[in-house]
């Protein structure tokens, strides 16, 4: 077979996103500006379709929950999303805490942190602990001084709060101090 040379550019460098009016409502880009949330090519479909056929070919709801888990880390790191865009093409395959819409209005966005991983999650028997998989986040954010450096003192406290309890968090991040 001939070799297919794969041609791919992350989201960031293929989408120019268009603030769009919904209606009477600001459109996506003002809203997600107005509550500080990075933009890189809108909401995933990529996310969306993958957990999709991943329910479709019957993966139980504990697996699609890590699935979503991976989309974050492969889609974000490789530049072709935001944490939030891959959690909104999620959103619709997502029940209870496992729902970002569920973090309420006026929330910071670091908050939506709390609805990637609200609670342990068993697959094949190999459970995935919040409070492990955020522990090792926060490992790898203090190695980075730099990257370390470029957080908040709230998204820093709350990376912390994560790694300890992973439950309530945004409790203890002080809400009503911009975003």
């Amino acid at each position: 077979a001939r070799a297919c040379r794969l041609r791919w550019e992350p989201g960031a460098l293929c989408f120019d996103l268009v603030d769009a009016d919904l209606g009477h409502s600001p459109g996506v880009v003002s809203i997600a500006r107005s509550l500080g949330l990075r933009l890189v090519a809108g909401a995933s479909g990529t996310t969306a379709n993958t957990l999709q056929m991943a329910i479709l070919l019957g993966m139980p709801d504990s697996a699609v929950r890590v699935l979503r888990l991976a989309m974050v880390a492969w889609l974000v790191l490789s530049n072709d999303h935001s944490f939030w865009e891959v959690m909104l093409g999620a959103e619709t395959f997502m029940e209870g805490t496992w729902r970002i819409a569920n973090a309420g209005s006026g929330v910071p966005a670091v908050c939506m942190l709390d609805h990637l991983l609200p609670e342990p999650v068993a697959v094949d028997g190999i459970v995935a602990d919040p409070r492990e998989v955020w522990r090792s986040v926060l490992e790898e954010l203090v190695a980075d001084e730099d990257l370390w450096a470029s957080l908040g003192p709230r998204q820093a406290q709350h990376f912390k709060c994560l790694a300890s309890s992973s439950r309530g968090c945004c409790t203890e991040v002080q809400l009503g101090a911009g975003r």
